[in-house]
């Protein structure tokens, strides 16, 4: 008799099958119209994990205020490394709470945005970082503000060791602080730039006139390949994208963009003044590109994009020779942008449910170690509180992974059953384990990557995953 040996990745994956075959057998069909009440709270992530509930949402604004006004002492008192390192715990503990209020709003936000109650609770959020960046844009003002020789003798001392990388990063771009009466003119602008948040954190005004076109953009009533009307939605528009059935796919595709023409207008004037406002922050803050200033901040000089740009440009016949083959294999008169998603080998054009494409993930990831793929099993498996799977009325569309420190990662997926699906599953679980380890390994205020290498650890999960399904 031959004996099978199976190594631990192998063991996690069996185990998922076997833990997740109950919750499987349900058989949950994906509905992008159907109301969030009726997709199984197994599918759902678990905000508790952040806050408790609402109230202590509440509870955590009014500890932020308070925060604030207990940071508010510490103005014109940094000039001693004991003064700076108390301020820096000060700072540490209020912006922990910080992002435990902001993630909880976002979150809630996102699941339905026809909830009026998360709306506000949203748009208080953002009003609340504004603050939080007004009230501790001293710091870095006071910090910089001493002279490299005396700093150089603080940063030796002790009291600074767990804030050494820190206060250096902040340094390093010290050309670009202005006058403290020019710094809070552009905090009132809403400058971002120099700010101690995620950029994406705080979008501006002009890009919450985006979402509010987004979020009242009425899609068409198509037929689907049965011939039964269907209702558009931004969450189920890949799917029949991509449908087999041309006149599907087309009916989708400009249904979707007839329905953007509308607002032509509008996305025209918000895109235009989002270009010009980052061109006007960036020549503030005296540099010289809107791109140098954006990518400053993780310390990547522009050439490294322009040379991506430039290789692309240079590379185009792979792809053009690709969209011949597409046009071919397809049988297709012309190749329009409608013909771009459907699959071209009837094996990709099969239904993939979320726990086959969860457990092809955790055996997908086996190359990169027992530890990473057994915690990224508990994560992506049903109930886990990780993941928010299926798509439900007013759940604003595609996929993110979101993470604070201290907490687990949330990944929101519409997930409708198909390969592109699983494909987007391993992307947004490469950039959850990216910060789930990053957050292990690293104390708070070192934590985080940056957003120029991010994509690295999600698209090197989408080829794992490329490469174990083709191996089957």
């Amino acid at each position: 008799m031959r004996k099978v040996l199976m190594t631990p990745v192998a063991v996690a994956s069996a185990m998922f099958l076997a833990a997740s075959s109950g919750i499987a057998s349900a058989a949950y069909k994906p509905d992008a119209n159907a109301p969030r009440s009726s997709v199984p709270a197994e599918y759902k992530w678990k905000t508790d994990r952040i806050l408790k509930g609402d109230g202590a949402w509440e509870a955590a604004v009014r500890g932020v205020d308070a925060g604030l006004k207990l940071l508010s002492k510490h103005r014109g008192k940094l000039s001693s490394s004991q003064a700076i390192r108390r301020c820096m715990d000060d700072f540490v503990g209020v912006r922990k709470l910080m992002d435990r209020v902001s993630l909880y709003a976002s979150l809630k936000h996102t699941e339905d945005d026809g909830v009026e109650k998360y709306n506000r609770m949203h748009q208080r959020s953002l009003a609340l970082t504004r603050r939080f960046m007004d009230g501790t844009s001293f710091i870095k003002q006071e910090i910089l503000s001493i002279d490299d020789a005396r700093m150089g003798e603080l940063l030796k001392e002790e009291a600074l060791s767990p804030y050494r990388k820190a206060i250096g990063e902040m340094r390093r771009r010290k050309a670009h602080m202005l006058h403290p009466e020019a710094e809070r003119v552009m905090n009132l602008a809403g400058d971002n730039l120099l700010a101690e948040i995620d950029l994406n954190e705080l979008p501006s005004d002009v890009e919450l006139v985006f979402k509010a076109v987004q979020r009242d953009l009425q899609l068409p009533r198509i037929k689907d390949e049965e011939n039964r009307e269907i209702q558009l939605t931004l969450a189920n528009y890949g799917k029949y994208r991509q449908s087999k059935d041309r006149r599907v796919r087309r009916e989708a595709v400009e249904g979707f963009l007839a329905a953007l023409k509308k607002y032509e207008n509008i996305l025209a004037a918000t895109l235009g003044g989002e270009m010009r406002r980052d061109v006007w922050l960036a020549r503030a803050r005296r540099y010289d590109r809107a791109v140098e200033a954006y990518l400053d901040v993780d310390n990547v000089p522009p050439r490294v994009m322009d040379d991506l740009v430039a290789a692309v440009h240079k590379n185009l016949k792979p792809l053009h020779r690709y969209v011949s083959l597409r046009k071919k294999l397809l049988s297709l008169p012309d190749v329009r942008l409608y013909d771009l998603y459907t699959p071209i080998v009837p094996a990709a054009a099969k239904d993939v449910p979320y726990e086959e494409a969860a457990a092809d993930l955790v055996a997908a990831v086996a190359p990169l170690g027992s530890e990473y793929a057994e915690a990224l099993s508990s994560g992506v498996k049903p109930g886990s509180g990780w993941v928010d799977v299926y798509p439900n009325k007013g759940k604003q569309s595609g996929a993110f992974s979101a993470s604070i420190w201290g907490v687990h990662p949330f990944v929101k997926m519409n997930y409708m059953n198909s390969l592109d699906d699983a494909s987007t599953l391993a992307h947004e679980f490469g950039h959850a384990m990216h910060s789930y380890l990053n957050s292990r390994a690293n104390p708070y205020i070192e934590s985080g990557y940056s957003t120029f290498t991010a994509e690295i650890a999600s698209t090197f999960n989408e080829h794992l995953l490329t490469r174990h399904l083709l191996k089957q």
